[in-house]
């Protein structure tokens, strides 16, 4: 009892002498730095504000794919690519040219040459590697990669690509939905600039259409420049249908762009690769020269800089086939 009673009575000296040190120690102490940043702040705010800070050290702005615009687009399309690129991370730029390395013919594989490719040692292990890589993929890949990957692989480039560098385009078989006579792609490059779209779905009609408006409205009265759409359909059951309601096709398709409407079955299987044709449910864009040659791609859909460029690029291969063929 007597030492709480001290302890009491000792509390009042103990607490006075710890302020009476608190004090000396902080009357000797620099000032707090923190206080001085806030009175600092407080008052360039209430000042005028200062001129930006020189180029040299702000930051760069971010040239990422997944900042671009998307005024472009309609409200519906641009809420279906919100929800087809939710959370996937931006695609690199085309790094290479697509298409074939020989130029594609019509004419049928003759006796030898099917002989010859029979009995070729590289085209048994390419064959090979394809049969391996489509063995690890499921029925539903495509769709399953466009739900959590995206169908964007690539962007596109901002110019054309060298006429010496560039692959060729492959010989692709269909009928016209204009008179149902059966066209080969190779026949229609000669002496066109042609702007080559191939969707096998409801979805891939949308992207297309979302590289191809304003080129298409800009070449509308040019004669050296065509569209050439490829409904391909690989499924017999599902291209059967689709013949079935060829006159709803041809309610919908402009009557300007029937002849060059094309309807395949082909199987694109070996061409999907060379194209850079990786998702069935994904809309592709090329454009081709005369000499049958891809010399600008697109694929998914397109950013505004890849619509743009797609246009401009239509423009400079029409202007380079008039002056190469002026005198003629």
């Amino acid at each position: 009892m007597f030492a709480s009673t001290l302890a009491r009575s000792t509390r009042p000296l103990v607490y006075a002498s710890t302020r009476q040190a608190f004090a000396s120690t902080s009357s000797c102490a620099p000032s707090c730095s923190f206080s001085t940043t806030c009175s600092s702040f407080a008052s360039s705010s209430s000042s005028t504000p200062s001129s930006p800070p020189s180029s040299s050290t702000s930051p760069r702005p971010s040239t990422s794919p997944a900042t671009y615009s998307d005024s472009h687009l309609t409200p519906s399309e641009a809420e279906l690519k919100k929800v087809e690129q939710r959370n996937t991370t931006p695609p690199p730029y085309l790094s290479r040219a697509l298409g074939m390395t020989n130029k594609p013919s019509t004419d049928p594989v003759t006796r030898e040459e099917w002989k010859r490719n029979l009995l070729s040692k590289q085209r048994r292990l390419d064959e090979r590697k394809h049969l391996v890589k489509q063995v690890s993929k499921g029925y539903f890949n495509d769709y399953n990669e466009l739900r959590h990957q995206g169908g964007k692989k690539w962007i596109a480039p901002n110019t054309l690509v060298r006429e010496d560098l560039s692959l060729y385009f492959p010989d692709i078989q269909g009928v016209s939905l204009a008179n149902k006579a059966k066209t080969h792609t190779t026949d229609l490059w000669k002496g066109k600039i042609s702007l080559v779209a191939i969707g096998s779905f409801r979805s891939s009609e949308e992207h297309v259409k979302s590289f191809v408006r304003p080129a298409l409205s800009d070449m509308k009265d040019e004669p050296l420049f065509q569209y050439v759409y490829i409904n391909a359909q690989e499924n017999p059951l599902k291209s059967f249908l689709v013949t079935m309601f060829l006159s709803s096709l041809r309610r919908q398709i402009p009557v300007q762009y029937q002849p060059t409407y094309l309807l395949s079955h082909q199987s694109l299987e070996y061409l999907r690769e060379p194209l850079g044709m990786t998702n069935k449910h994904v809309g592709y864009v090329y454009l081709v020269d005369s000499n049958g040659k891809v010399r600008w791609a697109g694929c998914d859909w397109a950013t505004l800089n890849e619509e743009e460029a797609l246009r401009k690029c239509c423009h400079v291969l029409v202007e380079r086939y008039k002056k190469d063929h002026a005198g003629v």
